[in-house]
């Protein structure tokens, strides 16, 4: 008896092992949200954080939506993705290993598919989204793989890409984003617009897009694309839910005057067909009558878009020759700026040149510290801290920077304090700072 004690802790947890890495599970076998950390059984380096909405047992197998966040921060990706999954029922995965410049990212996205697909209860209807570098490593798996659709935040492509996707791609661009203009572009010359693109635009910076428009972007492709699932949850519920909430979002969109954001709204329900039967897409797509103020605002984005890029263009030269003092006096006018220009267009634009400043701040520092080129680094640094005070890069390249120069182990400690506060993450540069203290 003490015998069989003493050994049931560990054949409770094999069995519980073998058991969770069972191949194709045949249904899902509890009715609560599952939430759990996993890896890939072909490669135990590669871990994820993976997610069973609650309410699944309704539905023999799921589909299956993989997420790729930047700097492999899967589980907080993961969370913005949970309200979509328990409305559409759709099993999450988020990858801790892929991130940005991961040269064989195409390959470690096929073994997460593969490792998902052969222990739990999805079937072959996988979805792929990601955010700024983790977009454009969405898309370029989804040119050769089958996806049912792609959700790109902060990034997207050229028109070639785009239309080499065999699925809808739908955008979410923030208007005080630095990568803005990959987006705008395709309102400026809709014939080059691939048809499979969908765009619609918030006022957020680079950052991830909250839970509700995530879930938003879930939906469309869930309603445009013919699930599995569609037989087994209440579909007809969920499509008057989703066009009510839609077509509030249009009309608030154009009571408050943003006729941009309502045309891309509109433009995006009108590509649904099921759409094109219902009372309340109907009735605002034929009181639809805006496209005098629609055109005026396009002009004043495109003006806005035309001074940033020149400002641009001028900052940068800026960059290699302008101190510390000359750049403090700029930064304080672009923070002027963005909070008194009368025009909502102006003051995105400063925010998007202030942001461009950041992450060529980021991008010149980190490569004169690769080359230890001292010089640059120490005429940047102060530069990237006005710009950007609470920045995690910001504080490790200082941290970084006092250890090239042999400066005390107190300055580097403080610093790499500070970066890991801030949200800096990435243990193997945390740990080369410690070496020696």
């Amino acid at each position: 008896m003490h015998k069989i004690s003493t050994f049931s802790p560990i054949f409770f947890f094999l069995s519980v092992f073998f058991l969770s890495c069972n191949p194709r599970n045949s249904q899902i076998e509890s009715d609560q949200a599952v939430s759990v950390s996993a890896y890939c059984l072909s490669n135990p380096e590669h871990s994820y954080e993976l997610y069973i909405p609650s309410g699944s047992r309704k539905c023999k197998k799921l589909p299956f939506l993989i997420i790729l966040d930047p700097h492999g921060k899967g589980k907080s990706a993961l969370e913005l993705f949970i309200p979509a999954a328990e409305k559409y029922k759709f099993i999450l995965a988020a990858s801790n290993l892929i991130k940005n410049n991961l040269p064989d990212f195409v390959p470690r996205i096929q073994e997460l598919r593969e490792d998902i697909t052969n222990k739990y209860p999805v079937n072959d209807q996988l979805v792929i989204a990601g955010f700024s570098g983790g977009a454009r490593m969405a898309m370029n798996y989804a040119q050769f793989h089958q996806v049912e659709g792609v959700i790109t935040c902060g990034a997207l492509a050229s028109p070639e890409q785009i239309s080499a996707i065999g699925s809808t791609v739908y955008a979410i661009s923030g208007m005080a984003d630095f990568n803005f203009i990959e987006s705008a572009q395709y309102l400026f010359r809709p014939d080059n617009a691939p048809e499979n693109l969908r765009i619609e635009f918030t006022r957020d910076l680079h950052q991830w897009p909250d839970s509700l428009q995530l879930s938003r972007l879930v939906g469309y492709i869930f309603f445009e694309n013919s699930f599995e699932t569609q037989k087994c949850l209440d579909f007809k519920s969920l499509m008057n839910h989703f066009l009510k909430d839609e077509e509030k979002k249009s009309r608030d969109l154009l009571e408050s005057g943003d006729y941009i954001s309502a045309y891309l709204e509109i433009n995006n329900l009108a590509y649904v067909d099921i759409f094109h039967n219902s009372p309340e897409f109907i009735k605002l797509y034929n009181s639809s009558n805006y496209a005098n103020k629609l055109n005026e605002q396009l002009n004043m984005l495109k003006e806005s878009i035309r001074f940033e890029l020149q400002t641009r263009e001028t900052y940068y030269k800026q960059l290699a020759v302008k101190d510390s003092i000359w750049w403090k006096h700029e930064i304080n006018t672009l923070n002027d700026q963005i909070k008194k220009s009368k025009s909502p267009y102006s003051a995105l634009a400063y925010q998007r040149i202030k942001a461009f400043l950041g992450i060529m701040c980021y991008s010149l520092t980190d490569n004169a510290l690769q080359h230890h080129d001292l010089p640059t680094a120490s005429r940047l640094l102060p530069v990237y801290a006005y710009l950007e005070p609470h920045n995690p890069d910001m504080f490790y390249f200082r941290a970084l920077y006092s250890k090239t120069t042999g400066n005390n182990v107190n300055e580097i400690k403080y610093y790499l304090q500070k970066a890991i506060d801030a949200g800096f993450s990435d243990q193997e540069k945390i740990e080369a700072l410690r070496e020696g203290f």
